[in-house]
């Protein structure tokens, strides 16, 4: 009993070309597979030692800048008078003028335009 169950028969033509061509598809696929895997890796490899190149720390420019924006003359100092309970949240310089978003005191969210050359609120609008 134990010859018939180390015994294995012979395929017939047919299943052997399709186990040939199962192998050889078995073969490319690893083959693929790791060359995808191989190039996954270097991609990882080549991003982190591109960025421990640009940890060099470059110089900073310490003068003071007169006019932060170009070719305009800004008033030196510039008062707001806030309503009672309002604060700025955050502020935006786009040209020649600054954007303040600003919370009121109910909650309310609004968006002050000042326009620097003049200091003079432009406009204010409502979120």
């Amino acid at each position: 009993m134990a010859d018939q169950i180390n015994e294995e028969e012979p395929l017939d033509p047919v299943m052997e070309r399709v186990r040939v061509k199962m192998v050889r598809l078995l073969v490319v696929s690893i083959g693929i597979m790791v060359i995808a895997l191989m190039s996954v890796l270097y991609a990882v490899v080549y991003k982190v030692s591109k960025t421990e190149d640009k940890t060099e720390v470059e110089p900073v420019n310490n003068q003071a800048t007169t006019n932060p924006v170009a070719n305009v003359s800004l008033k030196e100092n510039i008062e707001i008078d806030l309503p009672n309970g309002a604060s700025v949240t955050s502020s935006s310089l786009v040209g020649n003028r600054l954007v303040l978003n600003v919370r009121l005191g109910d909650g309310q969210g609004q968006f002050w335009i000042i326009d620097l050359p003049t200091g003079a609120i432009s406009r204010v609008t409502t979120k």
